[in-house]
Protein backbone atom coordinates (compact mmCIF):
# COMPACT_ATOMS: atom_id res chain seq x y z
CA UNK A 1 0.00 0.00 0.00
CA UNK A 2 3.01 2.26 0.12
CA UNK A 3 4.38 4.47 -2.79
CA UNK A 4 6.34 3.02 -5.16
CA UNK A 5 9.59 5.15 -5.52
CA UNK A 6 10.00 6.50 -8.68
CA UNK A 7 12.16 4.53 -11.39
CA UNK A 8 14.80 7.07 -12.90
CA UNK A 9 15.79 6.59 -16.63
CA UNK A 10 18.95 7.94 -17.99
CA UNK A 11 20.12 7.64 -21.48
CA UNK A 12 23.96 6.94 -22.43
CA UNK A 13 25.19 8.41 -25.86
CA UNK A 14 28.50 7.71 -27.74
CA UNK A 15 27.74 11.35 -29.62
CA UNK A 16 28.00 13.87 -26.91
CA UNK A 17 25.61 16.21 -29.12
CA UNK A 18 22.66 13.84 -28.60
CA UNK A 19 22.86 14.54 -24.76
CA UNK A 20 20.61 17.96 -24.41
CA UNK A 21 18.03 16.31 -26.60
CA UNK A 22 17.95 13.20 -24.49
CA UNK A 23 17.38 15.79 -21.80
CA UNK A 24 14.64 17.53 -23.56
CA UNK A 25 12.48 14.21 -23.94
CA UNK A 26 12.54 14.29 -20.45
CA UNK A 27 15.45 11.74 -19.32
CA UNK A 28 16.25 11.81 -15.40
CA UNK A 29 19.81 11.53 -16.81
CA UNK A 30 22.42 11.84 -20.12
CA UNK A 31 25.75 10.69 -20.04
CA UNK A 32 28.29 10.76 -22.44
CA UNK A 33 29.73 6.75 -22.76
CA UNK A 34 32.16 6.88 -25.82
CA UNK A 35 32.65 3.27 -27.65
CA UNK A 36 35.70 0.78 -27.44
CA UNK A 37 36.59 -1.75 -28.87
CA UNK A 38 36.82 -5.26 -27.79
CA UNK A 39 40.40 -7.24 -27.49
CA UNK A 40 38.95 -10.23 -27.19
CA UNK A 41 37.83 -9.62 -30.95
CA UNK A 42 39.79 -7.21 -32.31
CA UNK A 43 43.83 -7.53 -31.96
CA UNK A 44 46.54 -8.03 -34.16
CA UNK A 45 47.14 -11.81 -35.62
CA UNK A 46 50.95 -11.79 -34.88
CA UNK A 47 52.06 -13.04 -37.89
CA UNK A 48 52.66 -11.59 -41.17
CA UNK A 49 49.19 -11.26 -43.55
CA UNK A 50 49.56 -10.64 -46.75
CA UNK A 51 46.82 -7.69 -47.89
CA UNK A 52 44.00 -9.45 -50.23
CA UNK A 53 42.86 -6.08 -50.84
CA UNK A 54 43.91 -2.31 -51.81
CA UNK A 55 40.91 -0.52 -50.40
CA UNK A 56 37.14 -1.97 -48.42
CA UNK A 57 34.50 -0.91 -47.03
CA UNK A 58 32.70 -3.12 -44.76
CA UNK A 59 28.79 -1.33 -44.13
CA UNK A 60 25.22 -1.62 -45.22
CA UNK A 61 23.73 -0.07 -47.60
CA UNK A 62 20.78 1.12 -45.68
CA UNK A 63 18.33 -0.17 -48.12
CA UNK A 64 16.19 -1.79 -45.05
CA UNK A 65 16.37 0.83 -43.15
CA UNK A 66 14.85 2.84 -46.10
CA UNK A 67 12.02 0.17 -45.98
CA UNK A 68 11.22 0.02 -42.47
CA UNK A 69 10.67 3.31 -41.82
CA UNK A 70 8.83 3.85 -45.19
CA UNK A 71 6.54 1.05 -43.45
CA UNK A 72 6.63 3.05 -40.38
CA UNK A 73 4.95 6.05 -41.88
CA UNK A 74 2.20 4.12 -43.62
CA UNK A 75 4.07 2.91 -47.32
CA UNK A 76 4.28 -0.77 -47.52
CA UNK A 77 5.55 -1.25 -51.02
CA UNK A 78 6.51 0.69 -54.17
CA UNK A 79 3.23 1.15 -55.76
CA UNK A 80 2.27 3.00 -52.53
CA UNK A 81 4.69 5.41 -52.46
CA UNK A 82 3.19 8.75 -53.80
CA UNK A 83 4.87 10.02 -57.01
CA UNK A 84 8.12 12.82 -55.95
CA UNK A 85 7.92 11.69 -52.40
CA UNK A 86 11.36 9.75 -52.56
CA UNK A 87 12.79 12.67 -54.61
CA UNK A 88 11.69 15.45 -51.52
CA UNK A 89 12.71 12.95 -48.82
CA UNK A 90 16.51 12.97 -50.74
CA UNK A 91 16.61 16.29 -51.30
CA UNK A 92 16.01 17.38 -47.31
CA UNK A 93 18.59 14.25 -46.20
CA UNK A 94 21.22 16.50 -48.87
CA UNK A 95 20.07 19.56 -46.79
CA UNK A 96 20.46 17.77 -43.28
CA UNK A 97 24.19 16.60 -44.53
CA UNK A 98 25.89 20.16 -43.67
CA UNK A 99 24.09 20.65 -40.70
CA UNK A 100 25.26 21.29 -37.65
CA UNK A 101 22.36 19.41 -35.86
CA UNK A 102 21.87 16.10 -34.86
CA UNK A 103 18.37 15.84 -36.32
CA UNK A 104 16.33 16.93 -39.61
CA UNK A 105 15.04 20.29 -39.68
CA UNK A 106 11.99 20.42 -37.60
CA UNK A 107 10.09 22.82 -40.10
CA UNK A 108 11.24 21.08 -43.18
CA UNK A 109 10.23 17.53 -41.64
CA UNK A 110 6.58 18.97 -40.85
CA UNK A 111 6.47 20.52 -44.09
CA UNK A 112 7.16 17.62 -46.31
CA UNK A 113 4.12 15.73 -43.97
CA UNK A 114 1.87 18.36 -44.68
CA UNK A 115 2.69 18.07 -48.25
CA UNK A 116 1.78 14.56 -48.92
CA UNK A 117 -0.87 14.21 -46.07
CA UNK A 118 1.27 12.43 -43.50
CA UNK A 119 -0.09 12.19 -39.59
CA UNK A 120 1.64 13.98 -37.16
CA UNK A 121 2.36 11.02 -35.28
CA UNK A 122 4.49 9.83 -37.93
CA UNK A 123 6.96 13.25 -37.59
CA UNK A 124 9.76 11.00 -35.97
CA UNK A 125 9.69 8.06 -38.39
CA UNK A 126 9.83 10.76 -41.15
CA UNK A 127 12.86 12.55 -39.62
CA UNK A 128 14.60 9.12 -39.15
CA UNK A 129 13.93 7.94 -42.94
CA UNK A 130 15.59 11.62 -44.04
CA UNK A 131 18.70 10.55 -41.74
CA UNK A 132 19.39 7.13 -42.90
CA UNK A 133 18.70 8.38 -46.52
CA UNK A 134 21.50 11.11 -45.70
CA UNK A 135 23.99 8.47 -44.29
CA UNK A 136 22.85 6.34 -47.29
CA UNK A 137 23.69 9.45 -49.79
CA UNK A 138 27.42 10.47 -48.29
CA UNK A 139 28.41 6.87 -48.77
CA UNK A 140 27.46 6.79 -52.18
CA UNK A 141 28.80 9.66 -53.30
CA UNK A 142 32.25 8.74 -51.62
CA UNK A 143 32.04 5.31 -52.79
CA UNK A 144 31.05 6.35 -56.02
CA UNK A 145 34.09 8.47 -56.07
CA UNK A 146 36.77 6.07 -55.64
CA UNK A 147 38.75 3.57 -57.95
CA UNK A 148 36.46 0.81 -59.10
CA UNK A 149 39.11 -1.26 -59.88
CA UNK A 150 40.25 -1.07 -56.55
CA UNK A 151 37.33 -0.86 -54.48
CA UNK A 152 35.75 -4.02 -52.69
CA UNK A 153 32.45 -3.41 -50.32
CA UNK A 154 31.40 -5.74 -48.49
CA UNK A 155 27.68 -5.78 -46.51
CA UNK A 156 24.30 -6.78 -47.67
CA UNK A 157 22.53 -7.39 -51.35
CA UNK A 158 21.34 -3.75 -51.57
CA UNK A 159 24.71 -2.86 -52.85
CA UNK A 160 25.36 -4.07 -56.28
CA UNK A 161 22.32 -2.16 -57.58
CA UNK A 162 23.67 0.87 -56.56
CA UNK A 163 27.93 1.32 -57.25
CA UNK A 164 28.77 0.30 -60.89
CA UNK A 165 31.60 -2.24 -59.18
CA UNK A 166 32.32 -5.78 -61.02
CA UNK A 167 30.09 -8.61 -58.74
CA UNK A 168 33.15 -9.84 -57.89
CA UNK A 169 33.97 -6.56 -56.16
CA UNK A 170 30.85 -7.30 -53.95
CA UNK A 171 31.58 -9.07 -50.93
CA UNK A 172 28.60 -10.54 -48.57
CA UNK A 173 27.81 -9.61 -45.44
CA UNK A 174 30.62 -10.45 -42.25
CA UNK A 175 30.00 -11.85 -39.03
CA UNK A 176 31.17 -9.06 -36.57
CA UNK A 177 32.93 -11.57 -34.38
CA UNK A 178 34.42 -14.13 -36.19
CA UNK A 179 36.36 -12.51 -39.65
CA UNK A 180 35.87 -8.90 -39.15
CA UNK A 181 39.01 -8.48 -37.57
CA UNK A 182 40.43 -10.55 -40.44
CA UNK A 183 39.13 -9.11 -43.09
CA UNK A 184 40.37 -5.52 -41.72
CA UNK A 185 43.73 -6.83 -41.34
CA UNK A 186 44.04 -8.06 -45.29
CA UNK A 187 43.21 -5.02 -45.99
CA UNK A 188 45.61 -2.29 -47.35
CA UNK A 189 42.86 0.68 -46.36
CA UNK A 190 39.60 0.14 -44.40
CA UNK A 191 37.20 3.10 -45.61
CA UNK A 192 35.30 4.52 -42.42
CA UNK A 193 32.07 6.83 -43.46
CA UNK A 194 30.60 8.05 -40.52
CA UNK A 195 26.86 7.99 -40.81
CA UNK A 196 25.17 11.60 -40.96
CA UNK A 197 23.22 11.91 -37.81
CA UNK A 198 26.99 11.33 -36.10
CA UNK A 199 28.17 14.57 -36.32
CA UNK A 200 30.78 14.97 -33.46
CA UNK A 201 31.26 11.64 -32.19
CA UNK A 202 33.31 8.27 -33.65
CA UNK A 203 31.95 5.17 -34.79
CA UNK A 204 32.71 1.57 -34.20
CA UNK A 205 35.15 1.17 -37.42
CA UNK A 206 37.45 4.31 -36.23
CA UNK A 207 37.98 1.77 -32.82
CA UNK A 208 37.91 -1.81 -34.21
CA UNK A 209 40.16 -1.29 -36.96
CA UNK A 210 43.04 0.22 -35.32
CA UNK A 211 42.66 -2.58 -32.49
CA UNK A 212 43.21 -4.87 -35.26
CA UNK A 213 46.52 -3.57 -36.19
CA UNK A 214 44.98 -2.12 -39.38
CA UNK A 215 45.10 1.11 -41.00
CA UNK A 216 41.84 3.32 -41.37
Amino acid sequence: GGHRPRCQVKAFSWDRDYLPWFKEQGFDGAHYLPLASDPAFFKPSGRPRPFARRLSFVGDSLSAATEKFLKKIGYTGPAAIPPDFMERVDAAARSFLPLASVRPDRLEVKGLADDFGLAPKVLNDLAALITWRASRIKRLNILSALPTEKLIVAGDPGWPGLLPLPPSNFRPPIDYYAGLADFYQESQINLNITSAQMKTGLNQRVFDVPASGAFL
